[in-house]
């Protein structure tokens, strides 16, 4: 039944291709390639070695996966201020009493996104002229790292929930700072671009692509790639040899376009794009196997206590991944730690029901460029 959906999807033009994964806490139960990485039908076709762009699964999949772990190692507090990390630069326009909490619930007070948009010519990014912008650093210091410390505030921290990438683009920052501070990552963890970008290791300190390149370095070591072939297939910024395993997202040509180009193996969000690729709300790329193996692990920790059926531990435990998936307050949105989850008693009754008639205990998210993920720990089922 569910490959006759899948195949309905591509046959009414929804999408050109997807796969999709069903599994428990023991195994994957279904795992459907289907169609092809473009609406023409001689182009490549989808694998389960296929690689996507998951826009803001990369919320949970990375940031929030990171911000569990340092919590559950002590390295924070989740009622800790972001400005005691950050500075006291963050606290401006209202900023000061932002926790790390309010960021994961999305009600820091942040609007959805930058105004303008980091890609958007106004706010004068280097690289935003030119006819086939470069996906680097260049505006990351300083330009969007002095935008994100004097964005100012819609609603006051804690009241009102509005999802809002500017939430995680913070996070991001704090996991940087955090990491490379305690010295979880060293410059032997930053990867080639971010070497090369810095250059000699006087300019590192105080530097954000310091703090985004540290994050980036966490996340692959202690996330992606914690245990021998665990998430092989995930990473930011693939590689050009990889581009072509990547499905294309967006063909971003004609007027108003940003790239000009139909982009492949390259960010689709614009805002992580102009932030070089690397960001806490976007810019992971992963397979349907990869993202499998993480949930089957959340799934196989809530139900028999943090050892998958490889015998995999040491990552987060029961109680740590309780927390982060358990709705905090329905009042205000379905929203757990980072993660949704499909509560009908809140105002947006599960995220729009993303995960239709799966139980309350459910966790989930969505991603803009059509990704979605849903771990139900009382059946014990996952569906990516």
């Amino acid at each position: 039944v569910l490959t006759d959906i899948l195949q309905t999807g591509i046959d009414e033009g929804v999408y050109p291709g997807a796969i999709a994964l069903v599994g428990n806490d023991k195994d994957i139960l279904y795992q459907m390639p289907i169609g092809h990485y473009s609406y023409n039908q001689t182009d490549t076709k989808v694998t389960v070695d296929s690689m996507f762009d998951i826009a803001s699964l990369s919320k949970v999949v990375a940031t929030t996966s990171a911000v569990a772990l340092l919590y559950q190692e002590g390295y924070i507090d989740l009622d800790t201020h972001v400005s005691a990390i950050l500075g006291d630069e963050f606290s401006s326009h209202g900023k000061g009493d932002i926790t790390i909490k309010h960021c994961l619930l999305h009600t820091a007070g942040f609007a959805p996104d930058p105004v303008p948009w980091y890609w958007d010519e106004e706010f004068g990014c280097p690289n935003t002229d030119d006819t086939l912008p470069a996906e680097n650093f260049s505006c990351m210091t300083p330009r969007i790292a002095m935008s994100l410390y004097n964005e100012s505030l819609q609603n006051t921290p804690g009241e009102v929930y509005t999802y809002s990438d500017l939430s995680f683009i913070t996070l991001q920052m704090v996991v940087g700072n955090i990491v490379w501070k305690h010295g979880l990552v060293t410059e032997n963890d930053l990867r080639q671009e971010c070497v090369n970008w810095l250059g000699a290791a006087a300019q590192l300190e105080n530097n954000p692509v310091l703090t985004v390149c540290a994050f980036e370095g966490y996340v692959a070591r202690e996330v992606f790639h914690r245990f021998s072939n665990w998430m092989p297939r995930t990473t930011y910024l693939p590689p050009r040899t990889l581009w072509k395993d990547c499905l294309p997202t967006l063909n971003d040509t004609g007027e108003g376009s940003y790239t000009h180009r139909r982009l492949q193996g390259q960010v689709a969000d614009g805002d992580c794009y102009a932030m070089g690729g690397i960001a806490g709300h976007a810019g992971v790329f992963s397979s349907g196997p990869d993202i499998g193996r993480l949930l089957r692990y959340l799934l196989a920790v809530s139900v028999s206590g943090g050892i998958d059926k490889d015998g995999e531990q040491g990552f987060l435990n029961a109680t740590t991944v309780k927390l982060f998936t358990t709705v905090q307050n329905a009042t205000h949105s379905s929203r757990a730690l980072g993660w949704s989850t499909n509560t009908p008693q809140s105002p947006d009754y599960g995220y729009d029901n993303s995960c239709g008639l799966m139980s309350e205990e459910t966790f989930m998210h969505t991603g803009y460029t059509g990704t979605c993920c849903c771990v139900d720990p009382n059946p014990k089922r996952s569906l990516w």
